[in-house]
């Protein structure tokens, strides 16, 4: 994939693999999401029936990606380690929610 952005209002992602995903694009404009699947030849904005099912098979949802800047208002962040993986440095982020975001005193579990 490659990713440009403009601020936390305007993204787009191009994937270019794997083969059955090669060519889709996302456009993030404010709220709204855009998809072109050059499979159809066709843009769709994606209503909001769709922004809490899965985006591109992956854990997130159509709607995380659009409140993304909301983990860094809602969360106090901390690096609590460092690592290399395939020659890259790697950081441990600590992310406890601030006492007046919408998941303060919502039960997590360590991954």
């Amino acid at each position: 994939m490659k990713l440009w952005t403009k601020g936390f209002d305007f993204s787009m992602v191009l994937v270019f693999a794997p083969t059955k995903e090669k060519g889709n694009a996302f456009l993030k404009r404010k709220k709204e999401v855009w998809n072109w699947i050059p499979g159809i030849e066709k843009i769709i904005k994606l209503p909001p029936s769709m922004m809490s099912q899965s985006w591109m098979g992956t854990d997130f949802t159509n709607d995380d990606l659009v409140k993304h800047n909301s983990v860094l208002n809602d969360y106090s962040h901390k690096i609590i380690g460092e690592t290399e993986i395939d020659g890259s440095t790697c950081y441990k982020i600590e992310m406890l929610p601030k006492p007046e975001s919408s998941v303060h005193g919502v039960k997590s579990f360590p991954i």
